[in-house]
């Protein structure tokens, strides 16, 4: 099946442990017929500081991830059968103090279809979780 949108889940979230930050970016690709599939190309994953406007308006952006998806090995690495989408979870060097809330975008360029992107607005937790 040729994928066709492409779907940033309320679930992605930065957050913090062992003294870095991260990112857990929850992405599901859909199909023609709006199931869930897997895909080939590149994905982008770009996080940016809200617009001036709000919503979920892009501000100034903070970081990019450019992910091949092109093998089995790399499916396997960030494909979530449980999810049936992907789970990228991405080191981030250091967020802006006093941010509260990010745009996360990602979009998919693959040779099978047209580019999909989609976007959502997700909470940053700068605190250790409880243990």
């Amino acid at each position: 099946m040729i994928p066709k949108s492409l779907r940033v889940y309320p679930s992605s979230r930065i957050f913090h442990r062992d003294g870095h930050d991260y990112l857990e970016a929850r992405v599901e690709v859909l199909d023609e017929m709006g199931d869930s599939t897997k895909a080939s190309g590149r994905f982008r994953v770009d996080l940016s500081e809200p617009g001036a406007d709000g919503a979920d308006s892009i501000g100034q952006r903070l970081y990019t991830w450019p992910i091949a998806m092109y093998t089995l090995r790399d499916q396997k690495r960030y494909y979530d059968s449980v999810l049936r989408g992907y789970l990228f979870r991405l080191e981030i060097n250091r967020m802006p103090a006093n941010l509260d809330r990010a745009v996360l975008e990602v979009a998919l360029e693959s040779h099978r279809g047209p580019r999909l992107s989609g976007k959502a607005v997700v909470a940053v937790s700068t605190s250790e979780p409880a243990k």
